[in-house]
C-alpha cells in the first residue's frame, strides 16, 4: 500500500522487491516483455482522484534500474464529485519489447504510486482473492 508522492516498489511479500529475471542466451536477442498489474485506488478527500501510476523498470546484472516504458495511469477521477472514499479496481497490462544487448541477467521490476495529495494505492504481486490484484510478468527471449 502507498499513499505517499513518491513511487513504491510492486513486493511479491512484506519488504521484498518483486522482481522477474531472465538471462539471454545472446547479446543480439531481444526480451519481450508481457505483464498485468492489477491495482486497487482509494481516496477518501473530497478530491475525488481515484487513480494512481505504474511503471515499469529494468535492470541489468545489478547496475540500477530504469524505466523500461512511460508511466501507465490506472483508476477514475469524480468529476462531478459524489464518489469520494470508494476504490477503483483497474488493471493494467504491458507489453513492451526490450533490446538489452546483453547475456548478463536482465531484471523486471514495477513501481507505483498515488496520484492524488490524498489517495491510497495498493499493487499485490501475489494470488489473491481478487482477480485484479493477480499479477503476472512473463519474460521471453527472442532471437535477434
Amino acid at each position: 500500500s502507498n499513499s505517499s508522492t513518491s513511487f513504491t516498489d510492486v513486493e511479491s511479500s512484506s519488504g521484498v522487491t518483486w522482481v522477474t529475471s531472465i538471462t539471454p542466451s545472446s547479446s543480439s536477442s531481444k526480451i519481450l516483455i508481457t505483464a498485468y498489474i492489477g491495482s486497487n485506488n482509494y481516496q477518501s478527500s473530497t478530491e475525488g482522484d481515484q487513480r494512481g501510476n505504474i511503471e515499469m523498470l529494468g535492470d541489468i546484472n545489478g547496475a540500477g534500474y530504469s524505466t523500461l516504458s512511460g508511466v501507465y495511469k490506472t483508476g477514475g477521477y469524480a468529476y462531478a464529485g459524489g464518489s469520494y472514499g470508494v476504490s477503483i479496481g483497474d488493471a493494467t497490462p504491458f507489453v513492451f519489447l526490450w533490446t538489452p544487448n546483453t547475456t548478463s541477467q536482465c531484471n523486471v521490476k514495477f513501481r507505483f504510486k498515488p496520484l492524488g495529495n490524498n489517495g491510497t494505492m495498493d499493487v499485490v504481486a501475489t494470488t489473491s482473492p481478487n482477480p485484479l490484484q493477480i499479477n503476472s510478468c512473463n519474460l521471453l527471449e527472442v532471437s535477434g
